[in-house]
């Protein structure tokens, strides 16, 4: 079996999704080991959570930044701000939101595509079938 390499961490702030959960500065004295970090923001303005986890940077071993688009004010501004410290950049998509939402320029640079299987942030539902087109569609267009 292979060893574990990334945790995902949801970010929840309690506006875009009722649950609230942990912040960039809630994750600086956990022992990471070898393991890397996959921030996925639900949050209202991912790019303030950007600037959040810039400020922690040396602390955390971030290797992808994931961001609900549904609460994002600029796509091109969040994926600028990553690349830039050299994470990798992801934009996820709530089950119901289509995915001509994500800019034609965001999908040159997008290294995570995120789909969720449910509506964010509502804690034991069952897995929509929608998920499975949803994915046909966006392998026609990777």
């Amino acid at each position: 079996m292979a060893p574990v390499e990334t945790v995902q961490i949801d970010l929840i702030d309690g506006s875009f999704a009722e649950n609230l959960t942990v912040s960039p500065l809630d994750l600086v004295n956990i022992e990471w080991g070898r393991l890397q970090l996959d921030v996925h923001l639900m949050v209202d303005e991912p790019m303030d959570y950007v600037h959040e986890l810039v400020a922690v940077k040396e602390q955390l071993p971030v290797r992808a930044v994931i961001a609900q688009i549904e609460k994002m004010s600029f796509q091109a501004d969040f994926m600028e701000e990553t690349k830039k410290h050299s994470w990798k950049t992801g934009l996820s998509l709530d089950i119901f939101t289509p995915l001509e939402e994500i800019d034609s320029d965001s999908w040159r640079d997008l290294d995570v595509l995120q789909l969720m299987g449910i509506e964010s942030g509502v804690q034991g539902q069952e897995l929509k079938p929608y998920l499975f087109d949803k994915l046909t569609e966006a392998r026609k267009l990777i």
